[in-house]
């Protein structure tokens, strides 16, 4: 069964199971208003004719399925929500399988012309490697997946996310639970904007709690309650000892005072994070309970139970404090707080816990934020599994690739190719024809080599490739504001090349259409001199040009080797074989492209 028929099959099953939840949620609805009228009739009923046991009994019941009829609806519309999501998870999963990438994110708000290759490469923007790749939720893990992709990791970072979401490939339900999980509860608060919330939680965090004798003050709170408790009694039995009453609430009130200005700053900066809080409980307890068989893997979820303490549970218990937090803005919180001196357990607990779990909080949300982030990968990995992780060889300056295709170009279309070049300041002129491949051929050598060295796998049977720095100039355009022409674009490209390779150990960088914007004989001359300059840096890469003549450089220079792409005419066609092979270019076709546009008539 291939993979779009897996997919198909499985959402199949979550729509029915949805459907099954929405019907339930629908009859627990209405079984929840019938069992609400009951009760408002009984209890009306009481009120004129008297509570007798069974009228109160029946009162009693009433209010109770009253209450279990909400619990089991909000169950059944949760359990609907969450095999909604399933179902879009997996539709998506068949839109990335056929590149269709419209709906998703594009990762704008990561996009940097200056950097070294994420603009001439696609990494972000309309069909990009980022729409590729991304099934993140958490704003946080869209971010580590940036860096991810913006730069490379260390060998060892490579060979643990390598082996991480090779596992976490196959685990295809964990994978789509986790998503889904985190989408509901994530989409539940997205007009909160939860993910700007956490601020508020890590500055609550980095904020000492300044209140003297806090151990005192709780048993002083405890006592006011004893006393509050008693002389309401009192009052009760005899409403002539209500001053008693009076003074001891009065009291309650001016000890309060200590820790009023305490509670409001921690329930402000509190309330606001509780809807991030909550996203995150869900997404913990599906990692928590989940085997896995990876080092790495294992290692992250350690981080999940510290001292018997599952983290999950700490976060639940932190959302109850939040929630408590956020009740003392009812109008009647101050006739309880006097009453139970509720401000001090709330400030109290909130120390407690803060003592307890700050310093593990950011560890638990970035398990999560990574565990995403390799899902991420893994998916990607799952829809192409005639992709292969990438090996990374121990030498530098090598790069050896065997059927390497561009992962966004449809597999049916995609023409692949092998390409090898190795050593400390090997150029790689590619001479060739219009339209027959250089460009595109260009960007799949750097799509591959960011896929490579951010631990996923390739478009390629097989590769074997140094760490390097990847830097290309491809795109270079002007700039009005700037006065800049493209021109003198490309050259600050060039330069900021020459000063990248000076700073860096290896750089792989791939110049398209080298100083485009000048006449023949300039840039003849400009491109003479930088393939040499580059010759003799620690950096290898290649150069397309259409300037045949270049490619004489080979006879000059042992570090310079000739490629090309060629195209044939037959029967008034250009033929494109989309194949890179050894030596310069032995085939233009300019003139056949403007003839057939009509900018040359042939008489």
């Amino acid at each position: 069964m291939g993979i779009e028929e897996q997919l198909t099959e499985r959402i199949q099953r979550f729509d029915e199971i949805a459907a099954n939840f929405q019907g339930k949620a629908r009859r627990l609805s209405w079984a929840r208003f019938i069992s609400f009228l009951s009760f408002v009739g009984l209890f009306i009923y009481g009120l004129s004719s008297g509570f007798n046991m069974i009228v109160l009994g029946l009162v009693i019941l009433s209010l109770i399925g009253f209450i279990a009829f909400i619990i089991a609806h909000k169950s059944a519309n949760q359990s609907f929500k969450i095999y909604t999501q399933l179902s879009e998870v997996n539709h998506e999963e068949i839109k990335r399988s056929k590149l269709d990438l419209s709906n998703f994110e594009e990762g704008n708000g990561f996009m940097d012309e200056h950097h070294p290759y994420a603009y001439d490469l696609d990494i972000f923007g309309r069909h990009s490697v980022y729409q590729l790749l991304s099934r993140c939720t958490f704003h946080h893990s869209k971010n580590l997946l940036a860096k991810w992709l913006l730069k490379r990791a260390k060998v060892d970072e490579i060979k643990e996310r390598q082996t991480a979401t090779a596992e976490l490939a196959e685990k295809v339900d964990f994978r789509h639970q986790l998503a889904a999980e985190a989408r509901v509860s994530y989409q539940l608060h997205e007009k909160e904007h939860p993910e700007e919330k956490l601020g508020g939680l890590f500055s609550w965090m980095q904020t000492d709690i300044k209140l003297k004798d806090a151990n005192v003050l709780y048993i002083i709170s405890i006592i006011m309650v004893a006393i509050n408790m008693a002389t309401m009694t009192m009052t009760f039995i005899d409403f002539s000892n209500y001053g008693y009453f009076a003074l001891s609430f009065f009291f309650s009130l001016m000890v309060l005072g200590v820790v009023f200005s305490v509670a409001k700053e921690l329930g402000e900066k509190l309330n606001s994070s509780v809807y991030i809080i909550e996203a995150y409980v869900a997404v913990l307890k599906l990692i928590e309970k989940e085997s896995f068989a990876n080092p790495y893997l294992q290692s992250l979820q350690a981080k999940l139970l510290v001292d018997q303490h599952k983290a999950s549970e700490s976060i639940r218990e932190l959302k109850r404090i939040v929630y408590r937090f956020s009740s003392r803005a009812s109008m009647f919180y101050i006739l309880i707080d006097g009453l139970f001196m509720i401000d001090y357990y709330l400030v109290y607990s909130a120390m407690k816990w803060k003592k307890a779990h700050a310093h593990k909080i950011h560890d638990w949300l970035d398990v999560v934020h990574e565990i995403e982030t390799l899902s991420s990968v893994a998916g990607f990995y799952h829809l192409n599994k005639n992709y292969h992780y990438p090996a990374v060889a121990n030498s530098k300056f090598e790069f050896d690739a065997k059927q390497l295709g561009h992962p966004l170009i449809p597999k049916n279309v995609c023409q692949v190719n092998d390409f090898k070049t190795t050593g400390e300041g090997e150029v790689n002129i590619i001479t060739g024809s219009n339209m027959s491949g250089k460009s595109t051929f260009e960007r799949t050598l750097g799509v591959n080599m960011v896929l490579a060295q951010m631990g996923a796998p390739v478009f390629a049977e097989s590769l074997s490739m140094s760490t390097t720095d990847v830097f290309t100039s491809m795109r270079t355009k002007d700039n009005l504001e700037e006065s800049t022409s493209s021109f003198y674009a490309e050259l600050k490209r060039i330069k900021q090349l020459l000063e990248h390779v000076e700073e860096s150990e290896s750089t792989f960088y791939v110049l398209d259409e080298i100083l485009k914007g000048t006449n023949s004989d300039d840039r003849h001359k400009g491109a003479i001199a930088l393939a040499n300059q580059l010759s003799e840096k620690r950096a290898y890469g290649l150069i397309s040009t259409h300037d045949l003549a270049l490619s004489e450089l080979e006879n000059e220079n042992q570090k310079i080797r000739n490629y090309s792409f060629n195209s044939i005419i037959k029967d008034d066609d250009i033929i494109f074989d989309y194949k890179l092979t050894d030596g310069p270019c032995k085939s233009f076709n300019a003139s056949k492209l403007m003839e057939k546009m009509g900018i040359i008539v042939n008489n």
